[in-house]
């Protein structure tokens, strides 16, 4: 293997990393990182590989409607169960909140900041509603609502990313 598709690779590979951080951290564009990382692996193979193209084209055009849900699922979720911009709006406060207040108090390993990550977003949802001046047991369904949203779209976005993960991952061991 040349040089430059080593580094093409090993750009690839973080690419691919960063993805699927992103996929659970807000801040991050996982689906589409983990995607440049795929197309920055295409590059780095040998032409007699023409199969990556297509998967290339297709992981692509799913990243598009992956992103596309990922703005419309929680939002439908959480209308289906009565929650307003508020609950969606704390849910995301939540979650940013619990990803940066369990590092701090030294809870970032193990089982507290996975915790945190779940229960910050319903917490998150739920002080939103109560915001918004929701009466109390539709302010819970509704931040259960918009915490299913953001768990359901969270997890395809991450099953997203450890698919082009493992394909790379594969391609490069065979």
């Amino acid at each position: 293997m040349e040089a430059v598709s080593i580094i093409l690779v090993l750009l690839a590979l973080a690419c691919l990393v960063i993805g699927i951080l992103g996929a659970v951290l807000p801040a991050l564009p996982g689906p589409p990182v983990s995607w440049v990382g795929l197309l920055l692996f295409a590059f780095s193979t040998p032409a007699c590989k023409p199969l990556i193209w297509w998967v290339v084209g297709l992981s692509g055009l799913i990243m598009v409607f992956f992103i596309v849900i990922d703005y419309l699922m929680p939002a439908w979720i959480s209308k289906t169960f009565g929650g307003t911009k508020g609950g969606q709006i704390g849910a995301t406060v939540g979650m940013i909140v619990s990803l940066v207040l369990f590092p701090i108090l030294g809870l970032a390993i193990g089982p507290a900041n996975i915790i945190g990550i779940i229960f910050g977003p319903l917490v998150g949802a739920f002080a939103g509603e109560l915001m918004a001046e929701n009466p109390m047991k539709q302010a819970l369904k509704a931040a259960i609502g918009s915490f299913l949203g953001l768990v359901t779209s969270t997890v395809v976005k991450f099953l997203y990313t450890i698919v082009l993960f493992l394909y790379v991952l594969v391609d490069l061991i065979f």
